[in-house]
């Protein structure tokens, strides 16, 4: 979203609590979108493309010392998905391009467009800011998780993301963009040091991060390739045949010739 929408949108907002006196705790953005778990370099594809050519799935040669940063947890999956229906099927193997193909919903971003996107957050953040101090509101920072150190993963492993129970960590969701309940957890810490810094409160913060995450469900067990095909084989099986309905895809809605 250009930044002049969102700082529009931000601020009606603000504008219509601002009547009930209510106190509030705003929280700015992360700084650097590069470290959400859902991005993966193309080169970090290519290093994986054995556990993909397990699946049946062919990473093209582009992706090597590729720079551009995929959203893995949308087009590593549908590749996976596609790898075990054309094997079922006896067709070739589907090709994993890192290419980006612009104007298009290809899930890759190029080294300038990450630098756009990193702008645009600063400016969200600056704007956040600015609005708490304006208002007299508290701050607190996404970055209290999404720039904790070693939040992600060293490298990539598609076996592991279609398997694990956790594939982006204890503290990611599914999605591999937003926190789990235990990131929640540590959000709220933040937010309660906020909250005591600004109005001289007294939440009690959790005594450490560690402590939250002894409450998850234990160790993840990881299938084998062979493993992981087969699991998608059966996705692809119990939904052959299905249609999804138009507007559920990227630019598949349209009325009267517009966008909806």
């Amino acid at each position: 979203m250009p930044f002049p929408f969102y700082a529009a949108a931000y601020n009606a907002v603000l504008d219509a609590i601002a009547p009930s006196n209510a106190k509030a705790v705003l929280f700015g953005m992360p700084k650097d979108a590069r470290g959400i778990h859902a991005f993966r370099q193309g080169h970090e594809l290519w290093a994986n493309r054995a556990e993909f050519a397990a699946l049946h799935v062919d990473v093209s040669p582009d992706c090597e010392n590729n720079e551009n940063w995929i959203n893995v947890s949308i087009k590593s999956l549908n590749m996976a998905f596609t790898g075990a229906f054309t094997s079922a099927n006896g067709f070739p193997n589907p090709v994993y391009s890192c290419a980006d193909i612009p104007g298009t919903p290809d899930q890759v971003l190029t080294p300038s467009d990450m630098a756009f996107v990193n702008a645009t957050l600063a400016q969200m953040q600056a704007h956040v800011r600015a609005q708490a101090t304006a208002r007299g509101y508290a701050f607190a920072d996404l970055g209290a998780l999404f720039e904790r150190s070693g939040l992600k993963p060293a490298t990539y492993s598609v076996v592991q993301q279609l398997t694990s129970r956790t594939p982006y960590g204890a503290l990611i969701s599914l999605d591999g963009v937003h926190p789990s309940l235990f990131g929640h957890l540590v959000l709220a810490v933040e937010a309660a040091r906020g909250i005591n810094a600004q109005y001289g409160s007294h939440f009690a913060a959790a005594k450490s991060i560690a402590s939250l995450r002894a409450v998850d469900e234990g160790p993840t067990e990881l299938m084998s390739a062979s493993q992981a095909l087969e699991m998608a084989r059966a996705v692809a099986r119990e939904h052959r045949g299905m249609q999804l309905p138009a507007c559920s895809m990227p630019g598949g809605c349209r009325v009267d010739g517009k966008m909806r």
